[in-house]
């Protein structure tokens, strides 16, 4: 009961000759009768004191304990109240009003079982006092009888139509249940009664939201702003709806004056944060982080974003301890729950050891299977027992079929597959960008089907329609995966590859594809995946990877030209001051060589630069690089004379690109996926003696190579011989080996199904 309620309660039994009436002949009457008045005008301290005195004069008047009971309800004083209100139950037990404001106080006190009995006694006593019956299912809610509590809001919006609050309560209780359909039935019947109630308006919005009623959620938010248009929750929430749209604009419109109207709205400062990293306004997005993350400062997920965020803008100053923070929290299993688990993409780049990134992983996969079973008409896929089948139906899925360090790698599969063993699908989550490396992947299967937009209900259905046999996740926890596809099990056979180095720590994903050196067989434990090692490097390359044939003069580089020159083209987030302090070392022992970079901002650039000055190196030995056309950014590794990897989240497409532009590399060996790619890279390429083992090895090879040119050429030459003999770049030979995984994997589904 709120204090509206408690108010209009007031006025009810003053009028009823309840126990609240000053009776007549009674000596406390007057004092009862100015202690209610100053209750409806808020001054419950001062309508205490006169109850009070009111009991000093007669200690067995009902209506003085009844009356207190409320004003110390309305103080937060909810032991006394409850013994004031219990008092006034024992002088008059016939009153539905007193048990039902008990019931109220004891819930209110934590005694939701208590409450229960007393609001059952209040219905039992005034069958159609609608207060009784609507606290009746409040406190079957408190103490988690679900089924009695959507039994009695409908008795109450059967009795009582009206009933708004009843309505709303019971569409919360069946959008909380993941019962949208049925809820936002039950808003609507609340809103006919009151069309002008904006928290049943909001939670109409919520539930279409959820249900992936687009359109309809961002009109019924709208429709609230506009006649409350200072709604923090709405506009967040339609900012959310405009996110998922990429309509990027218009959300951070709404987010931004959600955290204006409202200051402490910690999910709008969040939301913002998240839409200003997306345009790659980084001071913003870290201002926001940080802001939400005051406010919040044990939420796992927004310190891990704050983290994120200051790695990608290389801002390292207070980083250290925000790891610690982030590590502690980890090792506490403060792993997050419901919307706040931490990402486990963003802790490859931090220094986390492959245990710690399982559990963070297992905790999204928790995550992310909760999100799936409460799907609105959840489907329920059933594999048959397999038959004999002329072609396996392989699917590939991701949100990366379009220009991306993915696409580039995988799209000289599709068309290679055995057309007599193999039908090719591909789904994608992402929109058409017109490039042709999409058109290239679309062109290479057998069917496409853009998923984009639709919910992981549909595409999971789509895909279960189908007939896959495998399905393939190429994105997995990168940006803009749908893992919830994954964990409704829309294929028999589901296989983590290429998009995540890392386990994904789910039930719903059966294999990982990997290779001895990024998975070793005493490393396989921490994968909750069944590890499958393909005989050479695991990361499939496009043999037809154009690289554009005009190579660039160093000067249009912005490179001096008798400069040694180092390189690393990874993002800038795989940047940290361990690595970066090593580079500045290899700096000053070579004086005649550069850095040169990519180049992600002007943020980042700045950072950098200042970082470079700090270690005792000058500024302008730091060169950057813009972002090019891939063909014309392969030409340009030419005019570089060695690649050097980062440490805690290693280059992957970026060190395949140099290879394949004849640029060596050099990495140190790591212990997880994420930090061993460089070094399977190398293996297979037969340059094993580019893979250092610790930070001081990796200098000092860096040091050497630079000084011994003639021993830097051979390395050269020996990797231009590779583009035509080393399996890395043999993509046919490749799709043989991965077709023979498919077919091994199907035939222990067929064995492990029949048994």
């Amino acid at each position: 009961m709120n204090r509206k309620e408690r108010r209009s309660a007031v006025k009810r039994a003053r009028k009823s000759g309840g126990p609240l009436s000053s009776r007549a002949g009674s000596t406390v009457a007057p004092l009862l009768d100015q202690a209610a008045g100053l209750g409806q005008t808020g001054r419950f301290r001062e309508a205490v004191g006169l109850c009070r005195q009111a009991l000093d004069l007669e200690p067995s008047h009902p209506g003085a304990y009844h009356f207190l009971g409320l004003g110390l309800m309305e103080l937060d004083e909810m032991d006394e109240a409850v013994v004031a209100l219990r008092r006034s139950v024992e002088l008059f037990p016939d009153s539905g009003h007193v048990w039902n404001h008990l019931a109220a106080a004891l819930c209110r006190n934590g005694d939701a079982a208590g409450g229960v009995e007393a609001a059952q006694r209040a219905v039992d006593l005034q069958p159609k006092f609608p207060d009784a019956r609507f606290n009746l299912a409040k406190a079957y809610e408190e103490v988690g009888r679900l089924e009695e509590t959507e039994a009695a809001y409908r008795q109450v919006t059967a009795l009582f139509p009206g009933h708004v609050l009843a309505w709303n309560n019971l569409g919360n209780l069946l959008q909380n249940s993941g019962r949208h359909e049925e809820a936002i039935k039950v808003y609507d019947h609340a809103i006919t009664a009151n069309p002008g109630d904006a928290q049943t308006r909001f939670n109409l919005a919520t539930a279409l939201m959820h249900q992936g009623r687009t359109s309809d959620a961002e009109r019924e938010f709208r429709a609230l702003l506009a006649v409350q248009p200072a709604h923090a929750d709405a506009l967040n929430n339609l900012g959310t709806l405009l996110d998922e749209q990429e309509r990027y604009p218009e959300a951070r419109e709404m987010f931004g004056e959600a955290t204006r109207i409202q200051p402490d709205q910690v999910d709008a400062w969040f939301n913002l944060g998240n839409i200003h990293d997306k345009a790659n306004n980084l001071l913003m997005a870290e201002d926001a982080l940080g802001r939400a993350l005051s406010l919040s400062p044990t939420n796992p997920r927004y310190l891990c974003s704050l983290i994120q965020i200051k790695m990608k803008a290389c801002d390292w100053r207070d980083l250290d301890g925000l790891i610690v923070r982030l590590k502690g929290m980890v090792s506490e299993g403060t792993l997050g729950d419901g919307s706040n688990v931490i990402s486990p993409f963003s802790t490859l780049s931090l220094p986390f050891d492959e245990r710690e990134q399982q559990l963070i992983a297992r905790a999204h996969a928790r995550q992310v299977a909760d999100k799936a079973k409460k799907t609105p008409n959840q489907p329920a896929f059933e594999h048959a027992r397999p038959a004999s089948k002329e072609r396996l139906r392989i699917g590939y899925l991701s949100a990366d079929f379009r220009e991306h360090p993915v696409a580039h790698l995988v799209a000289g599969v599709f068309d290679l597959h055995d057309r007599e063993r193999f039908a090719v699908h591909g789904y994608s989550l992402s929109v058409d960008d017109g490039s042709t490396c999409r058109q290239r992947i679309v062109e290479g299967c057998d069917a496409f089907i853009d998923l984009h937009g639709q919910s992981f209900a549909e595409a999971a259905r789509c895909i279960y329609a189908d007939g896959i046999d495998i399905l393939v996740d190429l994105t997995a926890y990168t940006a803009h995966g749908r893992p919830e596809i994954l964990a409704l099990r829309p294929a028999p056979v589901q296989v983590n590859y290429l998009g995540y180095p890392g386990t994904m720590g789910a039930a719903f994903v059966d294999y990982i594809l990997a290779d001895e050196t990024v998975i070793p067989p005493e490393q396989a434990a921490f994968y909750d995946e069944t590890v499958i090692r393909l005989p050479h490097c695991y990361q499939v390359n496009d043999h037809r990877q154009p690289i554009h044939p005009d190579i660039p003069r160093r000067s249009d580089c912005g490179l001096p030209d008798g400069a040694f020159v180092y390189c690393c083209f990874n993002s800038n987030y795989k940047l940290e001051p361990e690595v970066f302090d090593t580079w500045m070392e290899i700096l000053q022992e070579v004086p005649d060589s550069v850095l040169w970079l990519f180049k992600g901002s002007d943020v980042v650039a700045a950072n950098l630069r200042r970082e470079v000055g700090a270690r005792g190196v000058d500024p302008d030995r730091l060169v950057f690089a813009e972002r090019q056309p891939n063909d014309r950014h392969l030409a340009r590794h030419r005019v570089a004379d060695l690649f050097l990897d980062t440490f805690f989240y290693g280059a992957h497409t970026t060190a395949r690109d140099a290879l394949w532009a004849g640029l060596p590399v050099l990495t140190r060996i790591g212990d997880s996926f994420a930090r061993r790619v460089g070094a399977s890279l190398l293996k297979t390429v037969e340059l094993p003696e580019l893979i250092a083992k610790d930070r001081e090895e990796y200098t000092r090879l860096a040091v050497e190579l630079a000084v011994d040119r003639d021993r830097l050429a051979a390395l050269r030459a020996r990797l231009a011989l590779s583009r035509n003999t080393s399996p890395l770049f043999d993509t046919p030979g490749f799709v043989y080996n991965l077709e023979e995984t498919y077919e091994h994997m199907w035939r222990e589904y067929k064995r492990t199904s029949q048994q």
